[in-house]
């Protein structure tokens, strides 16, 4: 029959397309399900290697990128009453809509007063939301002379959760915040504007101001924060380094590796292959918090076929 060779030739395509294919997908398969057992054993390997490129440990390490969020840090920080967050910083939120996923942002603890547990929470839902954040660094600025001295990493899901476990209200204030913003828009607009659920900039200032409407108060709370000059109070408190450990307990992960210009790169390789965590920080020799690096992109590079 006419049509039996063309038949052949369809089957032949489809056997060649289905060989090329199997291996990228067989790889991926593999890595995913294997990637924990796999980590283990890379790291026991780092530990008994005495020259990595032996093992293949050629690798790069590039560190993550660290978001610059000064002026929505200041804004969302500031102590200051629900009706007076300036809609500017919505020319701030659109350009952070649209510019992608982010890394990790910096969370300056600073002596203790520079950040309540209200804008933490509010912080980490909505870069989480916005820019898909993956990953929270602490550090302490005490002094001049001793700037970011690094305290630890935490996911903002992670950061949320802890936060809604030891202080109920900040989820509720949250619900009821969304809540009044979703029914304020018109109908039939859509406000979801990614798959991780971020908001136009108008819907997220609005989103803010609710919050921050149901966790102050002009009655005074014990236990509250007095808002200077604005005779309100603020449902929170202020987060050291004793309340952040404190709050967050195994929350908090501490995986660093000191990055000085006298380790070969090996070494660091190594060092960060032995921590517990995928999130490892760089420091210099003075705890300063130099960079993130993602210890899962260390292990996809060594098990890369040639």
């Amino acid at each position: 029959m006419i049509w039996l060779p063309a038949f052949g030739r369809v089957m032949k395509d489809f056997i060649e397309l289905v060989r090329v294919i199997s291996w990228p997908v067989v790889a991926a398969a593999a890595l995913a399900a294997f990637y924990g057992p796999l980590a283990e054993f890379l790291k026991e390997l780092a530990k008994r290697a005495t020259k990595i490129s032996a093992f293949r440990f050629e690798v790069e390490f590039p560190a993550l990128a660290e978001a610059q969020l000064t002026p929505l840090t200041a804004e969302i920080r500031e102590l200051r009453p629900a009706k007076e967050f300036s809609s500017s910083v919505m020319a701030l939120l659109d350009q952070l809509r649209v510019e992608g996923p982010m890394d990790y942002a910096v969370i300056d603890l600073g002596d203790g007063t520079k950040w309540l547990t209200s804008r933490l929470f509010i912080f980490a839902v909505l870069l989480q939301r916005l820019r898909e954040l993956r990953c929270l660094v602490f550090v302490a600025t005490t002094s001049k002379d001793l700037p970011r001295r690094f305290v630890g990493t935490a996911t903002p899901d992670k950061v949320r959760w802890a936060l809604s476990q030891q202080f109920p209200w900040p989820e509720r204030a949250f619900a009821k915040a969304y809540q009044e913003t979703v029914e304020s828009l018109p109908e039939p607009q859509a406000f979801i504007r990614s798959t991780s659920g971020a908001l136009d900039s108008w819907p997220t200032t609005q989103l803010i101001q609710h919050f921050l409407e149901h966790i102050q108060s002009k009655e005074f709370h014990s236990g509250w924060i007095a808002m200077s000059q604005s005779g309100l109070w603020e449902q929170a408190d202020w987060i050291d380094r004793a309340c952040l450990e404190s709050h967050f307990g195994d929350v908090l992960r501490r995986s660093w590796v000191t990055a000085s210009a006298d380790r070969s790169r090996s070494d660091v390789v190594q060092s960060i292959l032995r921590c517990n965590d995928q999130f490892v920080a760089l420091l210099e020799p003075s705890e300063r918090f130099v960079s993130l690096v993602d210890q899962r992109s260390i292990v996809e590079q060594m098990v890369a076929p040639e």
